[in-house]
């Protein structure tokens, strides 16, 4: 998973690069990325629009109460509580933490990542995320179902190997691209670490 992390590294410097080019080319009119203020369902790569299955809304789960971390813009988020998470870059533009986990001997890995938005279509954004993940590290990385957390809506990526789930989400939030991705071994419960820190966002 060591590995997967800075191609992820790499691959955020690449989107920047991506969102910049495919903005240029874009003739329609800039999609809203502000929330609606409900859960709706959102069409996919497939376009699909149908919801998940298996995706608690973030009104169903209760918020991580963990370490604060927040990002350099004021975007915030709680780690789950329990872990001893080890953080590095708290405060600006990349954060990265990893916590032992029982039940597995690999870690549990989240990186946040934040940078000045080139576009504001959501859909553009979504795109070049996809296009700068290397199919080497993530060989099954598809788009899913765009959701809303705490009131804005962000697009969701997923992957999987024989070690870990590898879960994305991005959104668009005042100027702001922001991204939170998470790798849990598989002897876990993805949602039961993804979820909690998606519902503990707060968007400054």
């Amino acid at each position: 998973m060591r590995s997967r992390r800075l191609a992820a590294v790499a691959a955020w410097t690449l989107m920047t690069v991506l969102v910049s080019g495919c903005s240029d080319d874009e003739t329609d009119g800039p999609q809203d990325a502000g929330a609606s203020g409900s859960a709706t369902a959102s069409p996919t790569a497939d376009g699909s629009g149908e919801a998940s299955s298996g995706t608690p809304s973030a009104s169903q789960v209760e918020p991580a109460t963990g370490q604060l971390v927040t990002m350099r813009s004021g975007i915030s988020f709680r780690l789950t509580e329990g872990p001893d998470w080890g953080v590095i870059g708290e405060g600006g533009l990349g954060v990265a933490a990893d916590a032992e986990a029982e039940g597995t001997l690999e870690l549990v890995i989240l990186d946040g990542s934040e940078f000045d938005a080139l576009t504001e279509d959501l859909e553009v954004a979504a795109n070049a995320t996809l296009k700068s993940l290397p199919e080497s590290s993530y060989p099954t990385l598809r788009r899913e179902e765009d959701r809303e957390v705490n009131g804005v809506t962000g697009y969701v990526l997923r992957s999987e190997d024989d070690t870990a789930n590898y879960y994305l989400f991005g959104a668009l939030h005042k100027g702001i691209a922001f991204s939170l991705s998470m790798e849990v071994p598989l002897e876990l419960e993805l949602e039961d670490w993804v979820e909690p820190i998606l519902a503990s966002i707060e968007w400054s």
